[in-house]
């Protein structure tokens, strides 16, 4: 047996017994990005029904891939890079990259696409389990659709519910 072999076999006895032994890990993503899979979305193969990601965070990647326009215009990879607790208490603000096929923000079906592949950074923040604000690097507005340069403090300012 190859060393490769003995240390896949390793592994999966450590995830076995981990999963044996009810120590509350549970996969909300499947390694490898695969293709037919929502980020942060699992599906149970027992029927097919697909669970979300408890949380915030659950919350917020569902939310961009359903609602924010420059996402949902021509968005994809949608990765995660890192939570941070923002001012309002039990509010949390969550940071992402996806890559747009385009350049620009929102939904552009009538304007001229240039067809630059262009990187952004959304920032949702998330209290008592909604959506309270989400900004594409810190100058769209993806609720309103309205611009304006944002610096970090104003980027991270919320009101609280």
């Amino acid at each position: 047996m190859s060393k490769s072999s003995q240390a896949i076999i390793i592994v999966a006895s450590l995830v076995l017994l981990m999963g044996a032994s009810g120590c509350g890990l549970k996969l909300v993503t499947r390694p490898g990005g695969d293709a037919n899979v929502t980020p942060g979305v699992t599906t149970d193969p027992s029927d097919g029904a697909i669970n979300q990601q408890i949380g915030g965070r659950g919350v917020a990647e569902k939310w961009v891939i359903d609602n924010a326009p420059t996402y949902k215009f021509d968005g994809e990879n949608l990765q995660f890079m890192q939570s941070v607790s923002a001012k309002c208490a039990g509010s949390m603000l969550y940071e992402f990259t996806f890559d747009s096929r385009n350049g620009g923000y929102g939904n552009r079906i009538n304007e001229m696409l240039d067809g630059v592949k262009t990187a952004h950074t959304i920032r949702i923040t998330v209290q008592k389990d909604a959506v309270a604000e989400a900004t594409t690097d810190n100058r769209y507005n993806e609720m309103t659709g309205q611009f304006g340069d944002l610096t970090e403090d104003t980027a991270t300012e919320t009101k609280c519910l």
